[in-house]
């Protein structure tokens, strides 16, 4: 059971394909396109699903009041006691999570609130796993340290050792520093919104690196004073297969893991008639695109074959 989650767990960190959508999901979306908009200063704006002509709303202050409001000049006519807590736990509930995201809400930031127990000096397979498995950061904002978390999945699993049986000492201290310093991210606080107020989105650029085997997507705006901001949006990352492949092989995975995240993201962003970069240092995967996937290599062909008809 547990080598079926471990398996279960690798297939979760390929970029999925996403799944057709329904009559009623195309549905969904249409509505939600045509009555949710975004004001200058970046807040949603969504339309009340009313008939009209609408009826007259009774007294809803308080209501109103309770609701959770990231907007300065909306919070200054509210009452200190009936604005709700400034911390927001999202995603899965606090008792299940090692490490969870948190919205400050007044500030409009993101935060990390990490909950640590005191364990063993010798670790198992099966402890490591399960605290990994908790770790919940869906846009990839903690890449470099969820890296070096898989990395040492990885390790384990070549292992093969029994699942409660203690880790060897090096993978043993390896794992023990990188728990120690995960409370560090408490301090860590992120922008919630990548596009301030009053800017515009002029480009969307996704990097991608082999020695990372990450790719990450930022996005760039321009200001009304013309100020140029530059904001990380989502990245991916992935441990280098098992299998010994070449630099140039690394990095053409890499771009087409970059290719898949750009994808996803274009789809999801309400924007149109924006640039978008591709970034590679690899001049042999560049060269590579240029061609024809029938002039190339069976391994080589079949990945230029998707970054091509993801990114054209």
């Amino acid at each position: 059971m547990a080598n079926a989650q471990l398996k279960r767990l690798w297939q979760l960190e390929e970029m999925q394909d996403s799944t057709p959508w329904s009559k009623d999901d195309n549905k969904c979306e249409e509505i939600c396109q045509k009555s949710t908009a975004r004001s200058a200063s970046s807040q949603f704006i969504v339309k009340l699903p009313l008939k009209f002509p609408a009826d007259l709303l009774g007294d809803s202050m308080n209501t109103a009041a309770s609701s959770i409001s990231n907007t300065p000049d909306t919070l200054v006519h509210i009452d200190n006691n009936d604005i709700s807590n400034n911390i927001i736990d999202i995603g899965n509930s606090e008792s299940t999570k090692t490490l969870g995201i948190q919205l400050m809400s007044r500030q409009d930031l993101l935060c990390y609130k990490i909950s640590l127990c005191e364990l063993p000096v010798l670790f198992t397979k099966r402890q490591i796993f399960s605290i990994i498995s908790k770790i919940w950061d869906p846009m990839g904002l903690l890449s470099p340290v969820i890296i070096l978390a898989k990395i040492i999945i990885q390790k384990l699993f070549q292992l093969q050792k029994p699942w409660d049986e203690p880790v060897p000492p090096e993978l043993n201290k390896s794992w023990r520093q990188l728990y120690n310093q995960l409370p560090q991210l408490n301090s860590l606080r992120i922008p919630r919104s990548v596009v301030g107020p009053y800017s515009q989105i002029i480009g969307i650029h996704c990097f991608c690196d082999a020695s990372l085997n990450a790719s990450s997507i930022y996005i760039s705006s321009v200001g009304k004073n013309n100020e140029y901001n530059y904001h990380i949006l989502c990245s991916k990352t992935k441990v280098t297969p098992l299998k010994q492949l070449t630099i140039p092989k690394l990095e053409l995975c890499v771009a087409l893991l970059g290719s898949q995240l750009i994808n996803k993201v274009v789809k999801a962003l309400p924007v149109v008639n924006v640039p978008i970069y591709m970034w590679s240092d690899s001049n042999i995967v560049l060269c590579w695109l240029k061609l024809e996937p029938h002039q190339l290599q069976v391994f080589v062909s079949n990945r230029v074959a998707k970054i091509q008809s993801l990114t054209t």
